[in-house]
C-alpha cells in the first residue's frame, strides 16, 4: 500500500505539479486552504502534509496541522523561494521547505525523510562532520551545531574520508567545491565502502542550480542545503533529519 500524502494547494496548477511529483510513490489527498481538516484526516493514514504557503492561508494551514498532528510532519512549498517566506513556513511548523515547480526526484526524496527521520531514538549528541574548504563556514557550523551536536572539521576531501573511517560521524555536512576532489566524488567513495555506505551526506553548497542537487542526490547524497548559510534553516533541516517532528516539537 502507498503511503498517503495530504497535499493543500488551492491552485490546481500547483496540485498537478504535486501530483507528478508523488503520483508514482505515494497516494494523494487533494483539499484547498478551505478544507475541513478534521475530517480529510479521520479515517485515513496521513504520513506527510504537503501545504502551498505561498500566501498566508498556507501558513494558517501549517499551524493547525502542527497543533492539532505533531506527529505527522508538514512540507511547506512556494512558488517563491525567498528566505522570509521559508523562515515563516518553519516557524508554522513545518518539517521542510521545496520551491516550486516541484521537480519530481527531488521532492520525493523529501518527502521520503520527511516520513522516516534518520536516528529518531537516538539519545546521545550526533556526531557531525562538517566538510568545508571555507574557514568562516567551519567556524559558522561548528559554532551554531556545539551546543548540540559534537562536530569536527575537515577542509579536503582526502581528510573527511579518513576522518569518516576514524571517527565514524553520524551525519556529514559536505561542501561539492574541495580544493583536492570535488565533494560529490567524496560522496560516491563514502558510499562505495562498507564501512561507510550508510552514513547520511548533506550536500552544503553555493551549487544549488537544480541540475547540482540532482548530481548530488544521484551520487548517494541525502539532502541539500544551500549557501550562504541561513542559520535557523540549518539547525531546522538537522532537527528534522535526524529526529523527525519529535525532535522539534517533543
Amino acid at each position: 500500500m502507498k503511503q498517503q500524502i495530504l497535499a493543500i494547494d488551492p491552485d490546481p496548477r500547483g496540485v498537478r505539479s504535486t501530483q507528478s511529483a508523488c503520483e508514482d510513490f505515494f497516494e494523494l489527498l487533494f483539499h484547498g486552504y478551505d478544507t475541513d481538516l478534521e475530517a480529510a484526516m479521520a479515517g485515513s493514514s496521513i504520513g506527510v502534509a504537503v501545504v502551498d504557503v505561498t500566501v498566508e492561508s498556507g501558513l494558517r494551514v501549517c499551524e493547525y496541522l502542527r497543533s492539532r498532528w505533531p506527529d505527522v510532519p508538514t512540507i511547506a512549498v512556494s512558488a517563491s523561494a525567498a528566505l522570509d517566506i521559508e523562515l515563516a513556513a518553519y516557524r508554522a511548523g513545518v518539517v521542510d521547505f521545496v520551491p516550486k515547480p516541484l521537480v519530481p526526484e527531488l521532492f520525493v526524496q523529501k518527502c521520503r525523510l520527511a516520513l522516516n527521520p534518520l536516528f529518531p531514538s537516538l539519545s546521545s549528541n550526533p556526531r557531525i562532520l562538517a566538510v568545508d574548504d571555507n574557514r568562516f563556514d567551519r567556524e559558522l557550523i561548528r559554532e551554531v551545531l556545539g551546543d548540540e551536536y559534537e562536530v569536527f572539521c575537515a577542509a579536503t576531501g582526502s581528510e573527511a574520508l579518513w576522518l569518516c573511517l576514524q571517527e565514524r560521524p553520524d551525519l556529514v555536512l559536505l561542501d561539492v567545491i574541495l580544493p583536492d576532489q570535488s565533494g560529490i566524488e567524496v560522496c560516491r567513495a563514502i558510499r562505495a565502502s562498507p564501512s561507510m555506505d550508510a552514513v547520511p551526506v548533506v550536500f552544503v553548497s553555493h551549487r544549488t542550480m537544480v541540475c547540482a542537487q540532482l548530481e548530488g542526490l544521484r551520487a548517494g547524497g541525502t539532502d541539500y542545503i544551500p549557501k550562504p548559510i541561513a542559520v535557523p534553516v540549518l539547525r531546522r533541516r538537522l532537527r528534522c533529519l535526524l529526529r523527525g517532528p519529535a525532535g522539534v516539537y517533543g
